[in-house]
């Protein structure tokens, strides 16, 4: 006979008179509905709280640490409890180090990891750090100290990691965020204000051509298009016309155009100059001081010959009322004419029939002779090389042209051997090269500790004594290059302790003297960083073979007036306690609900006693940590929403803060709820309960008694 097929129907029933009953029994007033209740509810919010200090401290370290009142940042830099590098250096150096560290060096698996986690533990890196400005000026720095037998020199990873910094705050290809030229936006990672989104804080940093190929020798093929990045920027600090003259030219002359913008004097001219016309006038000023240093090459001039012939005529050159272009003289056209006769002739009644040009007072009756006008002095500055303007560096070649002067021209004469049309231009980069150091090129594939931990690389922290290496290695590894450049000085520089006779005599000597360890010292807020302390043994006194370590790494706290993260955490962790002793003790009475008169016949240690003893004893933990939370959340609301004067005035900004207040008082009195609701129908079993001799005892205990059975 076929089995009778149960109703569809059946299941669904059973299952919501499953759920029914258990809601029924929830509200039932017993103990196992009282633990399971208290035990689910304080597990929930403890989590909650957990996962929600994660967004909190985002928040908080969000904060500016320089004091700004109109977004309540009022702490400022020497106020933190850590020492921040960047805090007081300019908006370009802290944005471009937050881009490089948030999208290449935050995580263990990103490109500059390693060598961001191996240059916050360089002291030598650091001290330059702290005295660098901007990007630009720390290249520099580096530069000049590895040149040097004086002081800490920096690390490979400082240089490595400090290049990527640079390039990110020149190179528009890398981000649209830091520099021009064009607009900037806060994409995709918003690392400035809301009102900052459109501002390019690193187009203030000025980076000479000089510097370029300086930098690109020291950065290797990583900064392999910086040049192209920094003639950009400085055409488009131009005006319209200058700008668009001197860009056609790289459609009329593609190869005199790319030898223009690759050399150094030709771009610093441009540098210097204010109009097509100045340019020449700059040139012949610079010369004076030397010819042979300031030899510009001949595609140079045909370029700017081409570029003063479109500017006749561009749709944004306007020769009636720009100032820059109505102080050409005469005397100017003539001097021009003489510099571009292999490019065509220069008159000033042909450039009078350019409709353009013909506006010009120049061109006035005609192109009669005006009254005979005194040469403008050229506007470059009076010392040759532009000044720099805060936070930037540019060239300084005009300084140094007397030392020099020998040491280019035999460059140039080593360099004859280069027959094409740019040997002018390969002469005058490799005469720049010979001011680089060769041995320095941090290539973009040295990232031998790239997934090292921040906490293994404090190891090996560059600058520091007595610190140990990875592990141990003989000489033959060394020499085979077991361990990066870097580990080897570091270890050979280390000095070693005085001898001991043995191992055993070694506890017998005397313990280095050691001083308090230093505030973290980071880049930034929030980023990991490096404390220090002095080590050193008494003279005349032999210490122990093992020196203790000098440095250590750590992370910066956030620089904001709000200290809650004690409370938040305090609350999660005793929340999780609450909930997973709660949840604990309605298993168990869950266990004993299902007893009969036989199970208690056999008083085995397991289950029985077990379970006995947690029924006794747990239950009070429910009670003390009701009023310890209590503390913890009037905290809580005190900091976060409670306006007392200034006192943590960045927490009452933050909605995450208000909502764990809000959720910490609401939880808080519906455990109440359920306790006294629980003493008064289902008070604690007889076989529970603890006898209390003393009256001062009883008083202690009666508010634990009223807040549960």
């Amino acid at each position: 006979m076929a089995k009778e097929a149960k109703p569809k129907g059946n299941l669904l029933v059973r299952t919501v008179r499953f759920l029914f009953m258990a809601f029924k029994a929830g509200l039932t007033p017993s103990l196992v509905s009282y633990f399971f209740w208290i035990g689910g509810l304080s597990f929930m919010f403890g989590g909650w709280v957990g996962l929600t200090s994660l967004e909190v401290e985002a928040y908080l370290c969000n904060i500016p640490a320089q004091v700004n009142e109109s977004i309540g940042a009022t702490v400022g830099c020497g106020n933190c409890t850590a020492k921040l590098l960047l805090c007081p250096k300019s908006p370009c150096y802290r944005y471009a180090f937050n881009v490089t560290w948030q999208t290449e060096a935050k995580d263990a698996n990103d490109a500059f990891y390693g060598a961001f986690s191996e240059a916050v533990l360089d002291e030598g890196c650091n001290q330059l750090v702290s005295a660098s400005d901007s990007p630009a000026e720390m290249l520099t720095a580096i530069m000049s100290k590895r040149t040097s037998s004086k002081g800490l020199i920096p690390s490979d990873a400082c240089v490595r990691f400090s290049c990527e910094v640079l390039l990110n705050s020149v190179m528009r290809s890398k981000g649209k965020t830091l520099t021009g030229p064009g607009e900037c936006n806060n994409a995709p990672l918003p690392v400035k204000f809301p009102w900052e989104a459109t501002w390019c804080p690193c187009d203030s940093m000025d980076v000479s051509m000089l510097e370029a190929t300086n930098f690109e020798g020291l950065c290797g093929s990583m900064a392999s298009g910086l040049k192209q990045a920094v003639f950009d920027r400085i055409l488009a600090k131009k005006d319209t016309c200058y700008e668009s003259s001197l860009a056609a030219t790289k459609i009329q002359f593609p190869v005199e155009a790319f030898t223009f913008k690759t050399n150094v004097n030709c771009t610093f001219l441009l540098y210097s100059s204010t109009s097509v016309h100045n340019w020449f006038f700059t040139k012949a000023y610079v010369e004076k001081f030397s010819p042979k240093f300031w030899a510009v090459p001949e595609q140079c001039t045909k370029v700017m010959c081409y570029a003063f012939e479109n500017s006749l005529s561009a749709a944004g050159c306007n020769w009636t009322n720009n100032p820059t272009l109505t102080d050409i003289t005469r005397s100017q056209i003539t001097s021009m004419a003489t510099a571009c006769s292999f490019y065509g002739s220069l008159n000033l009644p042909d450039m009078c029939l350019v409709t353009g040009f013909n506006s010009s007072a120049l061109c006035s009756s005609g192109g009669a002779k005006p009254p005979a006008a005194t040469p403008t002095p050229a506007p470059a500055p009076a010392t040759p090389a532009p000044v720099p303007s805060p936070g930037g560096a540019s060239s300084r070649r005009l300084d140094n042209n007397k030392n020099n002067d020998n040491k280019n021209n035999k460059n140039n004469n080593s360099n004859n051997n280069n027959n094409n049309n740019d040997d002018d231009n390969n002469k005058e980069n490799n005469n720049n090269n010979n001011n680089i150091n060769s041995n320095i090129n941090i290539n973009n594939n040295n990232n031998d500790d790239a997934h090292r931990s921040h906490a293994t690389l404090q190891l090996a922290t560059i600058g520091f004594d007595g610190v140990e290496g990875f592990g141990p290695a003989d000489e033959s590894d060394a020499d085979k290059g077991a361990f990066p450049r870097w580990l080897q000085d570091a270890t050979a520089a280390a000095p070693a302790a005085a001898p001991a006779a043995s191992t055993a005599a070694d506890d017998q000597l005397e313990a280095w003297s050691t001083t308090d360890w230093s505030k973290c010292t980071c880049y930034q807020q929030c980023v990991p960083g490096v404390t220090t302390r002095s080590v050193s043994c008494p003279v005349g006194v032999t210490c122990k073979r093992v020196k203790p370590p000098s440095a250590k790494a750590c992370v910066c706290a956030h620089c904001s007036d709000c200290m809650v993260s004690w409370t938040v955490w305090g609350m999660a962790a005793g929340y999780g306690l609450n909930g997973i002793v709660g949840l604990l003790l309605f298993v168990a009475f869950l266990s004993v609900s299902g007893y009969d008169e036989d199970d208690y016949t056999d008083m085995r240690c397991c289950p029985t006693k077990t379970l006995g003893c947690i029924c006794r004893s747990l239950p009070v933990i429910i009670k003390v940590m009701t009023y310890i939370l209590l503390f913890a959340t009037i905290a809580l609301v005190v900091q976060a929403v409670v306006p007392v004067g200034e006192f943590s005035s960045d927490c009452k900004n933050s909605s995450a803060l208000r909502s764990l207040s809000v959720g910490g008082v609401a939880i808080w009195v519906i455990q109440c709820v359920i306790g006294l609701w629980m003493n008064k129908y289902k008070p604690m079993p007889p076989w529970l309960h603890s006898a209390r001799e003393s009256k001062l005892l009883k008083m202690i205990c009666r508010p634990l008694r009223i807040i549960g059975p």
